[in-house]
């Protein structure tokens, strides 16, 4: 009766001890289940390998934000995306100084760091103010 709970035991730790290394790749190289999983998770970046599509994915991420309000949607505010400087340029004209810092709060929302560079004019009653320097 003793061999048999030894054997029993020593089955179930020999198939614990199989299992495991086999989960972590340590019998024979790794395992192919682990690298399939390793290579679902592992996605490329949006807008890698190409610099034009992520300043495009900036400038429609902008955009929408822009486009959430009504006035600004309206205004076509011009939007020029470059992601090597992490900056965005807003162009165009509002109606009011407001209007032109609620823009500029929008677009940094956009994404985390970028900086904007404000070329928005104010127009009021038919003149225009120019953008700062």
């Amino acid at each position: 009766m003793e061999k048999l709970i030894l054997g029993l035991e020593g089955r179930i730790y020999g198939l614990v001890l199989i299992s495991l290394s086999a989960a972590s790749g340590f019998l024979g190289g790794r395992s192919w289940v682990g690298q399939e999983a390793m290579a679902q998770e592992t996605k490329t970046p949006v807008g890698a390998g190409s610099i034009r599509a992520a300043n495009h994915e900036l400038e429609q991420a902008v955009r929408a934000k822009l486009d959430s309000n009504g006035e600004l949607r309206a205004a076509r505010l011009m939007v020029i995306a470059d992601v090597t400087r992490n900056q965005v340029t807003l162009s165009g004209s509002v109606g009011s100084s407001e209007l032109r810092q609620k823009a500029i709060e929008l677009a940094r929302g956009a994404q985390v760091g970028v900086s904007v560079n404000d070329r928005i004019e104010v127009r009021r009653n038919g003149t225009r103010s120019a953008p700062p320097s």
